[in-house]
């Protein structure tokens, strides 16, 4: 599943590949929607104000899959699946302490991807 072409996501700390990043996600700081960019060592605040349907169509082609309304994550560091303290999923990373918890569609779309390319 690894891309090899990769697109640069404008932030306003640098402009990161997407190759480096683990996952991006919505968030709100002060009430106001940002879009964060994290990376296996670092989180970014990206500089494009789209919406999560346009940002998982534009990075699909890249690996990237959404597994919650407000995160897409990118499959070429997908580590594992586990269940949470709540019963819910998490999807771990390769290499990264970081993880995300998954919605039971979120989590079927990731398997079935990760199963078809397996």
């Amino acid at each position: 599943m690894n891309s090899v072409i990769s697109l640069d996501v404008p932030c306003y700390d640098e402009t990161v590949s997407t190759n480096e990043i683990l996952f991006i996600e919505l968030a709100y700081k002060n009430k106001v929607p940002k879009i964060l960019v994290h990376t296996k060592e670092n989180e970014f605040v990206s500089k494009i104000s789209g919406s999560m349907e346009a940002m998982e169509i534009l990075l699909a082609k890249f690996g990237f899959v959404r597994v919650d309304s407000g995160v897409l994550v990118n499959l070429n560091y997908f580590g594992s699946f586990e269940k949470n303290f709540y019963g819910g999923i998490n999807l771990c990373f390769i290499d990264s302490a970081k993880k995300v918890s998954c919605s039971r569609s979120g989590y079927s779309r990731a398997k079935q991807i990760l199963e078809s390319d397996g």
